[in-house]
């Protein structure tokens, strides 16, 4: 007997020909799973899944939609097809997820990298150019993909990346080594930029907790359930992390370096009077592709 795939919480996979399904059937079947689990990109969670649990590229299902799985295969797609209906986010299924054209490993106890994080890194990379010699921080680092991108973008540079959690951490570090970075990059455990002494850094980069305690029960199930909360939690504002981040970079940047700070659309008013506030100097908002407020830019005061 061919195992099924899932239709919501019912196994809905029959094979009237007694045969094993092809690459095309099982992703119809798939797909409707998916759709009525309310998973939001249903076609491309089921060819992702499906790549992995047959070990080919989804170039490759393409090209073979009568490829029919094996028995063993069938089952481990089957069990990822499950997690998903879940709403368990494909990003942990398979253990890693592409951030900035760069393949990371990701765990349920760092964040999921996201598309429109990589404007930190853009604008990062505006800023200062592949021959600059910067000494940065990426303060709360998560897995490590800003840190890494950042460092392969900007190859003179050096930095460290704080977490307070050592599992996300362990996660780190594997990251910075699989990209050949640790000579550069140093993973610290500590909040934020506590290690960092005054006027030692030309960029302060972070994607810190900026929800609102109240909100985050609101978010998405692929969120709410499964990320940590703790990477989430921005306070009963969702600015309570992004103050403490501010007041220690205004002394930890080198008069005139640039702090770049991703948030949520409904905070970025009130960032950038507390960035004026502090003393930052041009502070700004950056939109993400969606037209959305993401990304604050501040430069430090001058000190006399």
């Amino acid at each position: 007997m061919q195992p099924n795939v899932l239709q919501g919480r019912e196994m809905a996979l029959t094979m009237s020909s007694g045969h094993a399904p092809t690459v095309d059937e099982l992703l119809r079947e798939s797909v409707t799973a998916l759709e009525a689990a309310g998973c939001p990109s249903p076609r491309l969670d089921a060819e992702l899944l499906l790549a992995h649990a047959t070990g080919r590229r989804r170039e490759w299902l393409f090209a073979h939609p009568e490829y029919r799985p094996s028995t063993e295969e069938l089952e481990t797609y089957d069990k990822l097809i499950r997690r998903r209906s879940a709403r368990e986010p494909v990003a942990y299924i398979l253990g890693r997820r592409e951030f900035w054209s760069m393949d990371f490993e990701v765990t349920p106890a760092a964040l999921v990298p996201r598309p429109e994080t990589e404007l930190l890194v853009e604008l990062a990379t505006r800023r200062f150019d592949r021959e600059s010699t910067i000494s940065f921080a990426d303060a709360g680092t998560g897995s490590g993909c800003i840190a890494a991108a950042v460092a392969t973008e900007l190859p003179l540079s050096r930095g460290i990346a704080t977490d307070t959690s050592p599992a996300v951490l362990e996660v780190a570090r594997r990251n910075l080594e699989k990209h050949g970075l640790c000579d550069r990059v140093e993973v610290i455990e500590a909040d934020l930029l506590s290690p960092c002494q005054e006027e030692s850094l030309d960029l302060v980069i972070s994607n810190p907790p900026y929800v609102p305690s109240g909100v985050i029960d609101r978010l998405a199930e692929e969120v709410r359930l499964y990320e940590p909360r703790q990477a989430l939690d921005g306070g009963p504002d969702g600015l309570r992390v992004i103050r403490r981040l501010l007041d220690q970079a205004r002394t930890r940047l080198r008069p005139g370096g640039i702090l770049l700070c991703e948030l949520g659309s409904d905070l970025a008013r009130r960032a950038v009077e507390l960035c004026r506030g502090m003393g930052y100097r041009d502070a700004g908002i950056h939109r993400d592709l969606a037209g959305s407020a993401r990304v604050l830019e501040a430069r430090a005061p001058c000190r006399r």
